[in-house]
């Protein structure tokens, strides 16, 4: 764990350290001249001390992280609990401020100046993608995100698109959207122009006979689902679903209302309405994150 007042304690110690010896010398005449070395031995002693238990710590800690000291970690309903080697530490969900991916690093920060810090090396298989979108979901910058909604009308299938584009450009890694609407709705009109937004240039067209369509070439992965043909929910499985729904990618879902029993916890919701009392291509969007 990183803690910034643990880096304030030995800068901490040397200004002491240089107050007492001013202090001591300006009260010589009135202490003595032994008494005042003494003190000032002392002090710079401790102060040694206190920097050489610093030291310590952290070549103990480099060390763990070159040699690759074992850390066991365990996800709850509370939050998460780890262990290593050199200690063990605790935290909250309600304490999670925010997790953020650096490099080969997971920071899980508790605030301005404290955070956890959790290599990917830590992870098997899946349990790296299941780790982000849980920590993510939980944090205070997820749940942030969450319980907000939008709703916009377009009388065009170029206005659908529009919003589509707007959307794909705003959506971050590990999101996990339904896309609900009847049949013609413009579900696949709304996709490419979510997928434009990510910056996908091939052609996008729903994947109806093959569950699920895969897009690399944008600024991040576009996962495109259709199961209104799956005969079972455990097809999902064979597909390896959990990779999709727990990667860094996007993953865009109809007919998700067929596999609700394994989504994830708190997918975006966008439900594509007609009205044909106000026009052929008039469209209701409403947006919902909970």
């Amino acid at each position: 764990m990183y803690n910034f007042w643990a880096g304030l304690r030995g800068i901490g110690c040397i200004i002491l350290t240089v107050l007492v010896i001013i202090a001591a010398a300006a009260s010589e005449e009135r202490l003595g001249t032994q008494v005042t070395n003494l003190v000032i031995l002392g002090v710079i002693a401790l102060t040694g001390f206190q920097i050489f238990a610093i030291w310590k710590q952290a070549e103990r800690t480099a060390r763990d992280a070159k040699t690759g000291a074992e850390i066991v970690f365990h996800i709850g309903d509370e939050g998460i609990r780890a262990r290593q080697a050199n200690g063990k530490g605790e935290i909250s969900w309600d304490k999670l401020v925010k997790v953020k991916k650096i490099a080969g690093i997971y920071v899980l920060y508790l605030g301005r100046d404290k955070a956890y810090l959790m290599p990917k090396r830590v992870f098997r298989g899946s349990e790296e993608q299941i780790f982000f979108s849980v920590a993510y979901k939980k944090s205070a910058a997820g749940k942030e995100k969450r319980n907000s909604s939008m709703m916009i009308e377009t009388n065009s299938p170029e206005e659908t698109y529009a919003f589509g584009k707007k959307l794909g450009m705003e959506a971050q890694a590990g999101q996990v959207y339904c896309l609900n609407g009847d049949l013609g709705v413009g579900k696949t009109v709304f996709t490419q122009g979510f997928a434009a937004g990510l910056g996908i240039q091939e052609p996008v067209n729903s994947p109806t006979f093959t569950i699920v369509q895969e897009y690399d070439d944008g600024r991040l992965p576009l996962y495109h689902f259709d199961v209104y043909r799956l005969g079972d929910v455990d097809e999902m499985d064979e597909i390896g679903y959990e990779d999709y729904f727990y990667g860094e990618g996007i993953c865009l879902i109809e007919w998700s209302e067929r596999i609700r029993e394994i989504l994830p916890e708190h997918p975006i919701q966008i439900t594509i309405e007609k009205d044909l009392e106000k026009g052929f291509d008039y469209r209701k969007i409403s947006v919902n994150e909970q």
